[in-house]
């Protein structure tokens, strides 16, 4: 959201709690190409709480990313994460683009515990809508703490990169899934009738589709509703990846890394009847899961309550945590609604030399992705 210039090749960076992932994209004559891609663990206490502690390691983990992938372009798109910005769904009268950015900023100060000279303010208008009879702009105030955006500001400009912008990361998750959740919205053509569960399938874009896009990181979950496309409610959820983690580590008595890779190598959620050991898993990490579902299941009856919507007719699954074997399975046993994987790369051309690393961690790179895509087709 907040930008300082513009590039036809774009390195898209997601300074993760886990992990720092890297992706390079360019022009190309049908749409964005992927040339590149890294991804590095994040040592313990770099980062605390979602902030910044060591700029230092950061700056050369990412410095060496690039001398050892070959990601040689010097601008770039980086992501805030959603727990340290401040994000509003506000309306306004319908009003000329100078007239409303005025208005914005004169608002933001209901809506922003600092003082505004403390703070980046930015904002997207989203739709217009009708809200009392009369014409309105939806629009999505976006605020971030100057002090945070000049710490990552310091760890680029140390790095040796050209910052080109700032984005946030739940909103990068939404970028790098726009073409594939607008083709597969396409595809249902039917009018919206209930089946036997009492449930309608979802209709076709324009229609009225609800979808909630729900991304599970290392430290956060994020949960985003959109109607038609369009984003209008979003949500973080401070129970994810690390919470599982630490359940596993707790009950087999291993060390926070080891019972990291138990649950990425081992992790498979089963149903009543599997095998002996899926069983035992399933056990171990089901209340986290349950826990964590519970209150995705609550941020959906918030929006409903507050728009009056009756039903969420999919659910696409991303981020890193997304990819514990038959979460989506387990989600959608849980909501009663299909859960499908996110595809970050639909319509992207894909041209990398490490295709099996793109494929092991395709959704960890979900953030990454459209940070790099917003490079290349904006400005």
């Amino acid at each position: 959201m907040f930008k300082f210039g513009t590039s036809n090749t774009s390195l898209g960076i997601d300074i993760g709690n886990s992990t720092i992932k890297v992706v390079q994209m360019k022009k190309g004559p049908n749409g964005p190409i992927l040339t590149g891609l890294a991804i590095e663990p994040v040592p313990e206490n770099a980062l605390v709480d979602g902030s910044i502690n060591d700029t230092k390691v950061i700056s050369d983990i990412i410095r060496n990313l690039r001398r050892t992938n070959g990601l040689k372009t010097d601008n770039c798109v980086c992501a805030l994460a959603a727990q340290n910005a401040i994000l509003r769904f506000v309306p306004f009268p319908v009003m000329p683009d100078p007239e409303l950015e005025i208005a914005v900023r004169n608002e933001a100060e209901h809506y922003v515990p600092y003082s505004l000279e403390e703070v980046h303010i930015d904002f997207a208008r989203l739709a217009q809508i009708e809200e009392e009879g009369m014409a309105r702009y939806l629009v999505l105030l976006v605020v971030a703490q100057k002090d945070y955006i000049g710490t990552l500001e310091t760890v680029f400009k140390d790095s040796g990169i050209a910052l080109d912008s700032v984005d946030v990361d739940t909103l990068a998750i939404l970028n790098s899934l726009e073409t594939s959740i607008k083709a597969s919205a396409g595809v249902d053509e039917g009018a919206m009738e209930e089946d036997e569960g009492g449930e309608a399938p979802a209709p076709s874009e324009g229609k009225g589709e609800v979808l909630a896009v729900i991304s599970i990181g290392a430290r956060t979950t994020n949960v985003n509703i959109l109607k038609d496309g369009i984003l209008r409610f979003t949500r973080p959820i401070p129970i994810a990846g690390n919470n599982i983690t630490a359940v596993i580590q707790n009950v087999f008595k291993e060390s926070f890394a080891e019972a990291e890779r138990t649950k990425i190598e081992e992790g498979v959620l089963g149903m009543e009847g599997g095998e002996e050991g899926v069983l035992e898993f399933t056990e171990v990490v089901q209340t986290t899961i349950e826990e964590l579902a519970g209150e995705i299941r609550r941020s959906f009856d918030y929006f409903k309550a507050q728009t009056r919507e009756p039903l969420i007719h999919r659910v696409i699954l991303t981020g890193g945590t997304s990819k514990l074997r038959n979460l989506d399975m387990f989600l959608t046993n849980e909501f009663g609604i299909d859960v499908e994987m996110a595809d970050p790369l639909y319509g992207v051309e894909v041209n990398v030399p490490n295709p099996d690393v793109l494929q092991d961690y395709l959704q960890d790179f979900s953030v990454a992705i459209g940070l790099a895509m917003r490079g290349v087709t904006e400005g």
